[in-house]
């Protein structure tokens, strides 16, 4: 495992945003904290505890960074690039959450991680080379956009939380980023797995659970639904992010949701889930872990709009 300067224990969620304007122009800004001081590159930071969510991280971190305000557009993917002798952030393993935004208001600021300022077009950030791994996301955000599968940053929210303080169990360490599986059967019902550990005891769950550093998506979405169900899998599309504060007692978490195809239903008990059912979306247990309950009305609201 690649030795980083800041820390090897847990995986660090980060934001990373492309502003855009009314011309579709990116903005960029000009870096004058290590790494990668007197670069540019878009923007970004780290998920902090106190954040209510990703959402409030992004315009946190645009209104820090630029001066200004803006409203989030699309989710556009998210990137862990997994075991690598070149990471992308020598300080720690990063998990880049990537969303659209487009700015409402302010005016550019300087501050001190940023100095200037520039708008370009996204092709025209290729043909130099940004900090990080910049040019790749922005390649990454033109790829989505041509194929129409950027996300609508629009979700439901669990809010009893947002705006207080809250404290967690773990006395507020660090932010955790964990894959959750979206699993249909040929009737459009959704698997649930019912918990038999602390917290939620007894309540449905997705499967699904925590990245390990230098694990991809695919790994950590793999393994979690081998330990939990029993069986191996495909992972597909992401779905959306959920992060709201209190969403876990023990600890901040950001969650991501993937469509999965299971290769068996042969599930199998363990100590972290002992029952499994397929739930119509229309008729779901009342006890539901996690306050998944607006993930779940987001699932059912995509399905209808399929149709």
């Amino acid at each position: 495992m690649f030795n980083y300067t800041e820390q090897n224990d847990h995986v660090v969620p980060c934001v990373q945003v492309i502003v855009t304007n009314d011309k579709g122009e990116i903005l960029l800004t000009h870096r004058t904290v290590e790494p990668y001081q007197g670069g540019w590159g878009i923007l970004g930071g780290r998920i902090e505890v106190n954040d209510d969510n990703v959402e409030s991280t992004i315009k946190r971190e645009v209104r820090e960074e630029t001066g200004y305000e803006v409203e989030i557009l699309n989710l556009i993917d998210i990137k862990a690039k997994g075991k690598s002798s070149t990471p992308v952030d020598s300080r720690f393993y990063v998990v880049s959450i990537i969303y659209e935004v487009r700015v409402i208001g302010g005016f550019w600021q300087k501050n001190n991680e940023a100095d200037d300022f520039r708008w370009v077009l996204p092709e025209q950030t290729l043909r130099e080379k940004l900090i990080f791994d910049h040019n790749d996301i922005i390649l990454l955000y033109l790829k989505k956009q041509s194929e129409k599968k950027l996300i609508s940053a629009s979700r439901s929210y669990f809010s009893e939380y947002l705006g207080k303080e809250y404290v967690y169990a773990q006395q507020n360490l660090f932010v955790r980023f964990a894959t959750n599986a979206i699993i249909f059967n040929d009737k459009n019902e959704i698997l649930l797995a019912r918990r038999s550990q602390k917290p939620f005891v007894g309540d449905w769950d997705f499967p699904g659970g925590h990245m390990y550093v230098e694990e991809s998506i695919v790994e950590c979405c793999q393994r979690e639904i081998l330990e939990e169900l029993g069986v191996k899998c495909i992972v597909g599309d992401l779905f959306h992010v959920y992060s709201d504060k209190g969403h876990s007692p023990k600890a901040a978490d950001v969650i991501s949701f993937y469509f999965v195809k299971l290769l068996s239903q042969d599930f199998k008990k363990n100590i972290e889930m002992d029952d499994f059912q397929y739930f119509s979306l229309d008729n779901l247990p009342a006890n539901i872990a996690y306050h998944n309950q607006c993930t779940l009305n987001d699932i059912k609201n995509w399905l209808e709009n399929k149709k």
